[in-house]
């Protein structure tokens, strides 16, 4: 029997080819006999790079649908104070009203992420009559560990409360809509916008607390992981199902990230390049990769013979 999950991503212009190789992952690990419906939340794409996306996902088992959200409210969001953030992030806040009348459930993954798995069982994955399901991640399990704890406990959480990450969603849309989350969200980060570290994460946490089910972490492997040496974290990582590439990406020089391998093999087997712009980009990253090495390199010199020649002098 045929079965058709549904994925989303909200993608600008900075994120396009992270973008495409999360939906690609997702499609290579379901079986045959299942369908993707893909739907991407154009938050500020190249004419170039939708047709990039239609290109590496045309496939007989894939429905590629584009969705426009409102931009100018998105604008009207405040980031936090010296964030890395833009007003993209705020574009998942609007996922369940723009799907309201084509789907009853969502899986909603952050552009940054690859299926190493079937994404299948947690397409399946009961909410328990929740509103959504997310993952803990392994550092921050609670609110005592986040950034804008402060500020969370203020608006009604506690440093106990569990805290999770918005990066892979499983959400009830009628749910959502109907206990009106984007509203509450919005109204939220109107308020306190410039004081949630994780903006519209911190958000969801609060307008939904008791509101979500907690999904087995492998669902959300974060790259923090795989530098947390603790049991827990370690069985994590042995059973992952979702890399979540949070930090710096695969394609930057400094990544070192232990599976970004997977992540080039996923795009050099995808049609987003052609062959030729994918070996120029492969050299292109390899040579600033080694760049960035030598210049570390040099620099650990620099500090260590400082730190020699600051000692020999006190001497």
């Amino acid at each position: 029997m045929s079965e058709s999950l549904s994925v989303a991503i909200c993608c600008d212009e900075s994120f396009a080819v992270h973008g495409a190789i999360a939906l690609l992952s997702a499609r290579s690990h379901i079986p045959q006999h299942t369908s993707l419906r893909c739907y991407i939340v154009d938050t500020g794409l190249s004419q170039e790079s939708r047709c990039r996306f239609a290109r590496a996902l045309c496939a007989s088992n894939i429905e590629l649908h584009w969705i426009s959200p409102d931009r100018d409210a998105l604008k009207r969001l405040p980031l936090p104070d010296g964030s890395w953030l833009n007003q993209s992030t705020y574009a998942r806040l609007f996922l369940a009203e723009l799907l309201t009348h084509r789907e009853k459930r969502v899986i909603y993954l952050d552009c940054d992420t690859l299926a190493t798995a079937d994404l299948t069982p947690l397409w399946r994955e009961s909410l328990s009559g929740s509103v959504l399901g997310a993952c803990i991640a392994p550092t921050q399990k609670q609110v005592s560990a986040v950034d804008s704890r402060e500020v969370l406990t203020r608006l009604g959480m506690t440093m106990e409360s569990p805290y999770f990450n918005a990066g892979v969603l499983v959400i009830d849309i009628a749910k959502w809509n109907t206990l009106a989350i984007t509203k509450q969200a919005i109204l939220l980060i109107s308020e306190n916008g410039k004081q949630l570290t994780y903006a519209d994460q911190d958000a969801l946490n609060v307008v939904l607390m008791d509101q979500w089910k907690s999904l087995d972490p492998s669902w959300n492997v974060a790259s923090s992981c795989f530098t947390t040496k603790t049991p827990e974290v370690e069985n994590q990582v042995a059973h992952t199902s979702i890399l979540h590439f949070t930090g710096v990406k695969p394609g930057s020089p400094n990544c070192k990230h232990p599976h970004r391998n997977i992540y080039y093999k996923t795009l050099g087997r995808s049609t987003w390049f052609t062959h030729k712009e994918f070996l120029f980009w492969r050299i292109n990253l390899a040579f600033r990769s080694m760049t960035y090495d030598a210049k570390q390199v040099v620099r650990c010199v620099c500090f260590r013979t400082a730190r020699l020649l600051g000692l020999s002098h006190n001497a």
